[in-house]
């Protein structure tokens, strides 16, 4: 008669697999060969990219409304890489904090804490179609804030060849916490 053998626990199993996979991915992070050219070079620290400053694009923002479920809408700023010979012509977007505010709170922020901050960036200019498709880069603001706050940090992102795409959460924005609560429709 023969005996049946027990399969190995799923746990064994699982190990085996795991140790499989990072044996196959420190393989592929080796030396690269070429048949024509021998090794290829690995050496990051010849030409390290430079994130601090800005990237080879142009930016574009522009403002979209998507229709909710609810039958309401949400308003999304898109930052983008555009056509560098309109951004040459382009009048470039202006932020001050008080933007963000109803007509009766604009008056309570100083001048001196109100400064005009001129972006690079340009409202609704044509996309930069030379690089084809870009990657997406989702952002979502913080409770109290709106996208347009962040706006330095997202201009620079597009410059980079990303579309950044920003909803505008007024649910959880500046006037829900003075009192003005506005929820999505």
């Amino acid at each position: 008669m023969k005996q049946a053998t027990a399969s190995p626990p799923v746990r064994s199993r699982l190990v085996v697999l795991s140790i499989a996979a990072m044996a196959l991915v420190a393989g592929s992070c080796g030396e690269k060969t070429s048949p024509t050219t021998g090794p290829a070079s690995t050496d990051i620290a010849a030409a390290p990219a430079r994130f601090d400053a800005l990237g080879p694009h142009a930016v574009g923002l522009t403002a979209l409304t998507i229709p909710t479920d609810a039958g309401g809408a949400r308003e999304v700023l898109v930052w983008y890489p555009a056509d560098a010979s309109a951004a040459k012509v382009a009048t470039p977007e202006v932020f001050k904090i008080s933007d963000l505010l109803p007509p009766k709170f604009r008056s309570l922020v100083p001048d001196n804490l109100n400064p005009a901050l001129t972006l690079r960036a340009a409202r609704d200019l044509p996309g930069d179609k030379s690089a084809g498709v870009y990657p997406i880069f989702v952002f979502s603001h913080g409770f109290g804030g709106y996208p347009s706050e962040y706006q330095h940090l997202l201009t620079h992102v597009a410059s980079w060849g990303f579309v950044v795409v920003s909803p505008v959460h007024d649910e959880r924005g500046l006037l829900s916490l003075l009192g003005e609560p506005r929820g999505i429709g």
